[in-house]
Protein backbone atom coordinates (compact mmCIF):
# COMPACT_ATOMS: atom_id res chain seq x y z
CA UNK A 1 0.00 0.00 0.00
CA UNK A 2 1.25 3.27 -0.79
CA UNK A 3 0.27 5.33 2.00
CA UNK A 4 1.25 8.51 0.52
CA UNK A 5 -0.64 11.66 -1.98
CA UNK A 6 0.90 11.75 -5.41
CA UNK A 7 1.02 14.85 -5.72
CA UNK A 8 1.19 15.10 -9.29
CA UNK A 9 -2.62 13.45 -9.12
CA UNK A 10 -5.74 15.33 -9.12
CA UNK A 11 -6.62 15.51 -4.77
CA UNK A 12 -10.14 13.72 -4.89
CA UNK A 13 -8.59 10.50 -6.62
CA UNK A 14 -5.52 9.92 -3.95
CA UNK A 15 -7.75 10.40 -0.87
CA UNK A 16 -10.16 8.09 -2.59
CA UNK A 17 -6.95 5.28 -3.49
CA UNK A 18 -5.54 5.71 0.04
CA UNK A 19 -9.13 5.38 1.75
CA UNK A 20 -9.99 2.17 -0.53
CA UNK A 21 -6.85 0.32 -0.09
CA UNK A 22 -7.50 0.89 3.62
CA UNK A 23 -10.64 -0.44 3.23
CA UNK A 24 -9.72 -3.49 1.12
CA UNK A 25 -6.59 -4.49 3.06
CA UNK A 26 -9.08 -4.31 6.24
CA UNK A 27 -11.67 -6.58 4.13
CA UNK A 28 -8.55 -9.13 3.01
CA UNK A 29 -7.74 -9.23 6.81
CA UNK A 30 -11.10 -10.50 7.86
CA UNK A 31 -10.81 -13.37 5.73
CA UNK A 32 -8.12 -14.29 7.45
CA UNK A 33 -9.23 -13.34 11.21
CA UNK A 34 -9.23 -16.79 12.75
CA UNK A 35 -6.03 -17.98 11.81
CA UNK A 36 -4.27 -15.55 12.75
CA UNK A 37 -6.04 -13.05 15.08
CA UNK A 38 -3.55 -11.28 16.75
CA UNK A 39 -1.95 -9.64 13.25
CA UNK A 40 -4.82 -9.49 11.69
CA UNK A 41 -7.08 -7.06 14.55
CA UNK A 42 -3.67 -5.22 14.69
CA UNK A 43 -3.40 -4.31 11.11
CA UNK A 44 -6.94 -2.96 10.87
CA UNK A 45 -6.76 -1.15 13.72
CA UNK A 46 -3.78 0.74 12.37
CA UNK A 47 -5.62 0.72 9.26
CA UNK A 48 -8.53 2.62 10.75
CA UNK A 49 -6.67 4.77 12.77
CA UNK A 50 -4.21 5.85 9.66
CA UNK A 51 -7.57 6.54 7.75
CA UNK A 52 -9.10 8.57 10.27
CA UNK A 53 -5.46 10.76 9.94
CA UNK A 54 -6.38 11.26 6.65
CA UNK A 55 -10.20 12.41 7.16
CA UNK A 56 -8.90 15.26 9.29
CA UNK A 57 -6.27 16.54 7.20
CA UNK A 58 -9.01 17.20 4.54
CA UNK A 59 -11.52 17.70 6.99
CA UNK A 60 -12.47 20.97 6.16
CA UNK A 61 -12.86 20.52 2.42
CA UNK A 62 -15.60 17.87 3.07
CA UNK A 63 -19.46 18.59 4.54
CA UNK A 64 -19.24 18.05 8.63
CA UNK A 65 -21.87 15.71 8.53
CA UNK A 66 -20.03 13.24 5.95
CA UNK A 67 -16.52 13.90 8.01
CA UNK A 68 -18.53 12.66 11.12
CA UNK A 69 -19.69 9.44 9.84
CA UNK A 70 -16.62 8.24 8.48
CA UNK A 71 -14.85 9.18 11.40
CA UNK A 72 -17.25 7.34 13.46
CA UNK A 73 -17.43 4.42 11.05
CA UNK A 74 -14.16 3.89 11.18
CA UNK A 75 -13.32 4.58 14.88
CA UNK A 76 -16.21 1.79 15.70
CA UNK A 77 -14.65 -0.51 13.87
CA UNK A 78 -11.23 0.08 15.64
CA UNK A 79 -13.02 -0.09 18.66
CA UNK A 80 -15.14 -3.67 17.98
CA UNK A 81 -11.04 -4.98 18.70
CA UNK A 82 -10.21 -3.00 21.01
CA UNK A 83 -10.16 -5.18 24.22
CA UNK A 84 -8.42 -7.71 22.16
CA UNK A 85 -5.92 -6.02 21.59
CA UNK A 86 -5.06 -4.31 24.72
CA UNK A 87 -4.98 -7.95 25.95
CA UNK A 88 -1.82 -8.89 23.79
CA UNK A 89 -0.12 -5.36 24.26
CA UNK A 90 -0.41 -6.61 28.09
CA UNK A 91 1.32 -9.57 27.52
CA UNK A 92 3.60 -8.14 25.16
CA UNK A 93 4.53 -5.29 27.69
CA UNK A 94 5.31 -7.53 30.47
CA UNK A 95 6.79 -9.87 28.38
CA UNK A 96 9.68 -7.46 28.03
CA UNK A 97 9.74 -6.48 31.41
CA UNK A 98 10.05 -9.98 32.75
CA UNK A 99 13.11 -10.24 30.09
CA UNK A 100 14.86 -7.21 31.14
CA UNK A 101 14.04 -7.61 34.90
CA UNK A 102 13.84 -11.50 35.32
CA UNK A 103 16.27 -11.30 38.64
CA UNK A 104 13.73 -8.55 40.46
CA UNK A 105 10.45 -9.50 39.23
CA UNK A 106 7.61 -11.37 41.00
CA UNK A 107 6.07 -13.63 38.46
CA UNK A 108 4.09 -16.01 39.43
CA UNK A 109 0.69 -14.66 39.89
CA UNK A 110 1.16 -11.64 37.86
CA UNK A 111 2.17 -13.77 34.91
CA UNK A 112 -0.99 -15.75 35.17
CA UNK A 113 -3.69 -13.08 35.38
CA UNK A 114 -1.78 -11.16 32.35
CA UNK A 115 -1.89 -14.61 30.31
CA UNK A 116 -5.64 -15.53 31.33
CA UNK A 117 -6.83 -12.14 30.27
CA UNK A 118 -5.12 -11.98 26.93
CA UNK A 119 -6.66 -15.89 26.56
CA UNK A 120 -10.62 -14.68 27.61
CA UNK A 121 -10.35 -11.27 25.32
CA UNK A 122 -9.26 -13.59 22.39
CA UNK A 123 -11.70 -16.22 23.05
CA UNK A 124 -14.75 -13.66 23.87
CA UNK A 125 -13.89 -12.13 20.54
CA UNK A 126 -14.22 -15.24 18.38
CA UNK A 127 -16.99 -16.39 20.31
CA UNK A 128 -19.00 -12.60 19.75
CA UNK A 129 -17.77 -13.04 15.98
CA UNK A 130 -18.04 -9.42 15.03
CA UNK A 131 -16.71 -9.99 11.45
CA UNK A 132 -19.58 -9.49 9.56
CA UNK A 133 -20.73 -6.53 10.76
CA UNK A 134 -17.26 -5.27 10.88
CA UNK A 135 -17.58 -6.10 7.06
CA UNK A 136 -21.38 -4.21 6.36
CA UNK A 137 -19.03 -1.37 7.96
CA UNK A 138 -16.20 -1.20 6.03
CA UNK A 139 -18.46 -1.96 2.68
CA UNK A 140 -20.34 1.18 4.03
CA UNK A 141 -17.17 3.39 3.99
CA UNK A 142 -16.14 2.30 0.74
CA UNK A 143 -19.52 3.21 -0.90
CA UNK A 144 -18.85 6.23 0.97
CA UNK A 145 -15.54 6.83 -0.76
CA UNK A 146 -16.83 6.25 -4.24
CA UNK A 147 -18.75 9.05 -3.72
CA UNK A 148 -16.19 11.36 -1.81
CA UNK A 149 -15.85 14.99 -3.13
CA UNK A 150 -13.24 17.40 -1.97
CA UNK A 151 -13.78 21.07 -1.97
CA UNK A 152 -12.20 22.32 -4.99
CA UNK A 153 -9.27 24.27 -4.20
CA UNK A 154 -8.83 22.45 -1.32
CA UNK A 155 -5.00 21.22 -2.27
CA UNK A 156 -3.70 24.80 -1.39
CA UNK A 157 -4.89 24.37 2.28
CA UNK A 158 -3.54 21.17 2.87
CA UNK A 159 -0.04 22.95 4.74
CA UNK A 160 -2.57 25.15 6.62
CA UNK A 161 -4.26 21.74 7.91
CA UNK A 162 -1.00 20.10 8.30
CA UNK A 163 -0.03 23.18 10.86
CA UNK A 164 -3.44 23.49 12.65
CA UNK A 165 -2.70 19.84 13.73
CA UNK A 166 0.85 20.55 14.94
CA UNK A 167 -0.37 23.58 16.82
CA UNK A 168 -2.99 21.03 18.89
CA UNK A 169 0.05 17.92 19.18
CA UNK A 170 1.96 20.75 20.16
CA UNK A 171 -0.37 22.30 22.94
CA UNK A 172 -0.63 18.34 24.32
CA UNK A 173 3.06 18.32 24.61
CA UNK A 174 2.90 20.91 26.66
CA UNK A 175 0.39 19.89 28.47
CA UNK A 176 1.91 16.78 29.72
CA UNK A 177 5.07 18.45 30.42
CA UNK A 178 3.36 20.49 33.00
CA UNK A 179 1.66 17.51 34.89
CA UNK A 180 3.41 14.55 33.94
CA UNK A 181 -0.37 12.74 34.15
CA UNK A 182 -0.60 9.53 32.26
CA UNK A 183 -4.13 10.49 30.74
CA UNK A 184 -2.53 13.78 29.44
CA UNK A 185 0.87 11.79 27.74
CA UNK A 186 -1.84 9.40 25.97
CA UNK A 187 -3.62 12.44 24.46
CA UNK A 188 -0.28 13.65 23.55
CA UNK A 189 0.04 10.29 21.89
CA UNK A 190 -3.26 9.95 20.11
CA UNK A 191 -2.88 13.51 18.01
CA UNK A 192 0.96 13.06 17.50
CA UNK A 193 0.33 9.91 15.58
CA UNK A 194 -1.90 11.55 13.60
CA UNK A 195 0.30 14.32 12.84
CA UNK A 196 2.78 11.94 12.13
CA UNK A 197 0.10 9.98 9.23
CA UNK A 198 -0.39 13.35 7.65
CA UNK A 199 3.29 14.25 7.47
CA UNK A 200 3.82 10.50 5.90
CA UNK A 201 0.98 11.18 3.64
CA UNK A 202 2.75 14.74 2.40
CA UNK A 203 5.95 13.37 1.53
CA UNK A 204 6.02 14.19 -2.10
CA UNK A 205 5.46 17.48 -1.32
CA UNK A 206 8.31 18.11 1.09
CA UNK A 207 11.73 18.17 -0.25
CA UNK A 208 13.68 15.98 1.35
CA UNK A 209 15.72 17.97 3.80
CA UNK A 210 13.04 17.65 6.17
CA UNK A 211 12.82 14.03 5.86
CA UNK A 212 14.24 14.09 9.49
CA UNK A 213 10.83 15.45 10.84
CA UNK A 214 8.74 12.15 10.19
CA UNK A 215 11.37 10.22 11.05
CA UNK A 216 11.90 12.39 14.99
CA UNK A 217 7.58 11.92 14.79
CA UNK A 218 8.21 7.91 14.27
CA UNK A 219 10.72 7.72 17.40
CA UNK A 220 8.59 9.86 19.57
CA UNK A 221 5.79 7.21 18.44
CA UNK A 222 7.47 4.43 19.65
CA UNK A 223 8.32 5.92 23.00
CA UNK A 224 5.24 7.32 23.52
CA UNK A 225 3.23 3.71 22.92
CA UNK A 226 5.59 1.92 25.09
CA UNK A 227 4.95 4.93 27.97
CA UNK A 228 1.17 4.15 27.38
CA UNK A 229 1.32 0.19 27.48
CA UNK A 230 3.33 0.62 31.00
CA UNK A 231 0.84 2.45 32.26
CA UNK A 232 -2.08 0.51 31.15
CA UNK A 233 -0.10 -2.17 32.75
CA UNK A 234 -0.28 -0.18 35.93
CA UNK A 235 -3.99 -0.13 36.10
CA UNK A 236 -4.55 -3.26 35.11
CA UNK A 237 -2.61 -4.87 37.55
CA UNK A 238 -3.88 -2.16 40.24
CA UNK A 239 -7.96 -3.76 39.43
CA UNK A 240 -6.43 -7.30 39.54
CA UNK A 241 -6.27 -9.79 42.83
CA UNK A 242 -2.41 -9.43 43.27
CA UNK A 243 -0.41 -10.06 46.08
CA UNK A 244 0.09 -6.42 47.36
CA UNK A 245 3.88 -6.53 47.97
CA UNK A 246 4.03 -7.92 44.28
CA UNK A 247 1.99 -5.59 43.38
CA UNK A 248 4.03 -2.73 45.13
CA UNK A 249 7.61 -4.71 43.47
CA UNK A 250 6.22 -4.56 40.09
CA UNK A 251 4.63 -1.03 40.26
CA UNK A 252 8.21 0.47 41.32
CA UNK A 253 9.95 -1.23 38.46
CA UNK A 254 6.97 0.03 36.26
CA UNK A 255 7.38 3.87 37.19
CA UNK A 256 11.06 3.68 36.69
CA UNK A 257 10.59 2.26 33.02
CA UNK A 258 8.28 4.74 32.82
CA UNK A 259 10.14 7.88 33.87
CA UNK A 260 13.10 7.16 31.60
CA UNK A 261 10.96 6.84 28.76
CA UNK A 262 8.71 10.37 29.67
CA UNK A 263 12.14 12.14 30.26
CA UNK A 264 13.12 10.97 26.94
CA UNK A 265 10.16 11.91 25.24
CA UNK A 266 9.67 15.13 26.61
CA UNK A 267 13.52 16.00 25.58
CA UNK A 268 12.87 14.79 21.75
CA UNK A 269 9.32 17.11 21.88
CA UNK A 270 11.64 20.03 22.84
CA UNK A 271 14.82 19.73 20.87
CA UNK A 272 13.39 17.96 17.64
CA UNK A 273 10.04 18.51 17.25
CA UNK A 274 8.00 20.78 18.85
CA UNK A 275 10.58 24.17 19.35
CA UNK A 276 8.92 26.33 17.04
CA UNK A 277 5.81 28.16 17.31
CA UNK A 278 3.00 27.38 14.48
CA UNK A 279 3.84 30.41 13.04
CA UNK A 280 7.50 29.79 13.06
CA UNK A 281 6.53 26.30 11.57
CA UNK A 282 4.63 27.22 8.59
CA UNK A 283 7.54 29.47 7.64
CA UNK A 284 10.19 26.75 7.92
CA UNK A 285 7.87 24.34 5.99
CA UNK A 286 6.58 26.77 3.30
CA UNK A 287 10.40 26.96 2.44
CA UNK A 288 9.98 22.64 1.26
CA UNK A 289 7.06 23.12 0.30
CA UNK A 290 5.48 22.29 -3.24
CA UNK A 291 2.49 21.63 -4.66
Amino acid sequence: MLFKINHTAPLDLEIKRILTDFIDESLEYLKYSDQNTDECIHEIRKNMKKARATLRLIRPGIPTELYQRFNALFRDIAREFSEARDSRALLDTFNCLMIKHEDSLPLQHATTLIEDNYKNKTSKLKKDKPYSATKAQLDTTRYLTEALKITTGYHKKLLEELVSNYKKVRKAFKKASRTNDAHEFHEWRKKQKHLLSQFLLLEDFFSSEISYYPECLDELADLLGKEHDLAVLILFLQKSELPKQEFITIKKIIMEEREVIQKESLHLGKERIFKWSPKDFILILKDHYSF
